[in-house]
């Protein structure tokens, strides 16, 4: 019976020690202040999640939370560094580092919001007045290796044997 616990336990070690990684993935909350611009007016909270920190000049229209009073924002362009531009429909072209925002539904009116930021290639907040990032890692848990978990349901196997009950002792 020993024998067979320290093989149980054998198999559940290489199961819990033996595990991948999982990919950090990094949270984007991007909040536009429109009352900063026209005194007194909406503001949005909107928040998707890329699988890295942005380096490069981004167009985002999918995300995980999109609300606040200013109306939904439809297309987020961001440049997190002076080399690129934010490119909007409605806006154009604004130079970078930058955010710009495309809106739909405003009860302002307001179709579209650029602003000028610092450099944003961190985690961490920031802000220009009327945009505000955050940049949040979101924390990774470790996956276990399928291959693992496969040899640890058929380790208990290989180390047993199989002892064969008699219900009927042998004749002599």
């Amino acid at each position: 019976m020993r024998a067979y616990l320290r093989h149980i336990l054998a198999a559940a070690a290489l199961t819990f020690g033996a595990v991948q990684p999982a990919s950090a993935d990094f949270l984007y909350d991007v909040k536009i202040n429109v009352s900063i611009v026209i005194g007194g007016g909406p503001v949005t909270d909107t928040q998707f999640i890329e699988p890295s920190i942005l380096m490069s000049s981004t167009q985002v229209s999918s995300f995980t939370s999109n609300s606040g009073t200013g109306g939904m924002v439809t297309l987020l362009s961001l440049d997190p560094v002076s080399s690129g531009d934010c490119v909007t429909p409605v806006i154009g072209t604004f130079a970078g580092p930058c955010v710009a925002a495309d809106f739909s539904g405003s009860p302002i009116g307001i179709g579209a919001l650029g602003a000028a930021m610092p450099v944003f290639t961190s985690i961490g907040t920031f802000g220009s007045g009327v945009v505000t990032v955050t940049i949040t890692q979101i924390a990774s848990v470790p996956e276990p290796s399928p291959l693992w978990l496969l040899l640890a349901a058929f380790v208990p196997f290989v180390f047993t044997r199989v002892r064969s009950v008699w219900v009927y002792p042998p004749s002599r």
